[in-house]
């Protein structure tokens, strides 16, 4: 996953993850926030990242978590720093499968 936002993500803290259905310019998106009670706005994922996870969401339990794995490798002015994260949830044993078909392309593993 990428990030994007004003500013860099410190790496190795956990984010949090939440759709941001009402958002005006994409109904898709996903905002990434520094608490837990996810007030504290800091970014949002990539449009690309946020519409492969559309699907997702219906089997997340719990908090969606988020974790830079890299400090920024690029800076545009206009969309602020892009870093690659690490994206983590849970579900139920019984949508693993349909986990597994929505982020098909993407590298990952199940805990």
């Amino acid at each position: 996953m990428h990030h994007w936002g004003r500013r860099e993500l410190e790496v190795d803290v956990i984010h949090y993850c939440g759709q941001e259905h009402d958002n005006p310019y994409d109904n898709n998106a996903i905002a990434v926030f520094s608490d837990t009670e996810m007030r504290h706005k800091v970014g949002y994922l990539r449009r690309e990242d946020a519409v492969g996870l559309k699907n997702v969401y219906r089997h997340i339990k719990g908090k969606c978590y988020l974790k830079t794995k890299l400090a920024a490798s690029k800076f545009n002015r206009l969309k602020g720093p892009i870093q690659i994260c690490n994206i983590g949830f849970k579900c139920d044993d019984e949508h693993v499968a349909d986990v597994r078909q929505y982020l098909n392309g993407y590298s990952f593993k199940v805990c």
